[in-house]
Formats: C-alpha cells, structure tokens, sequence
C-alpha cells in the first residue's frame, strides 16, 4: 500500500472514529432521558395525577438547595382532584461525577 493511500485511510479513521462516538453518546443519552421522563410518569401516577407538561429547568429554578452537573432537573406540572399542582424531580445523567442523588419535591 502507498503512502497516499494510507494517509487517505488514518484521515478517514480519524473523522469517522469521533462521529461514531458522538452518535453512541446522543443515543445513550435520549435513552436515559426516556427513562426518566417514564419514571416521572409512573410517579405521577402513582400519587394519582395526569400530567400537563415536563420541562428540563435550570439548578437555579428549583427548589433544590444542591445540584450537580451530572444532575437534571425536571419541572413537572400535574393535574390531580381538579388542581393543578407542581413536582420537582432532581434525575441522575452521565455527564459528570459532580451530582447529588436523585430526589423528589412535590408543591
């Protein structure tokens, strides 16, 4: 094999090998949102709500007095005996070893 040929190949390599990563992590990372967002739902369930809207908030929106990177913050509003209410759900992700454990505030 050429000299050409063989730089042509480790350029390939190396545009191929981080886009390849970043898919893995994209994937992994809408999976692990998935499960959360079903495990909001089963806890809204479970306490008898339907929910209105999940939306992802920043640390300093919450009601949480600590919070990592590694953490996620869920705003969860829910109807349940005609009212509307407010749950918080500080969730796990892999995106850093700074984070608090996961927990649970209802309004």
């Amino acid at each position: 094999m050429d000299a050409a040929k063989k730089s042509k190949i480790v350029v390939l390599a190396c545009l191929l090998v981080p886009m390849v990563i970043a898919m893995i992590s994209y994937v992994s990372s809408r999976e692990a949102n998935q499960e959360q967002v079903q495990e909001i739902r089963e806890m809204i369930a479970a306490r008898g709500g339907t929910i209105e809207q999940i939306e992802v908030v920043p640390p300093d929106q919450s009601p949480f007095d600590r919070s990592g990177k590694g953490n996620t913050i869920y705003k969860i509003t829910y109807h349940k005996n005609g009212k509307t209410m407010t749950a918080w759900y500080r969730a796990l992700n892999q995106s850093s070893i700074v984070r608090e454990a996961p927990a649970w505030k209802f309004d």
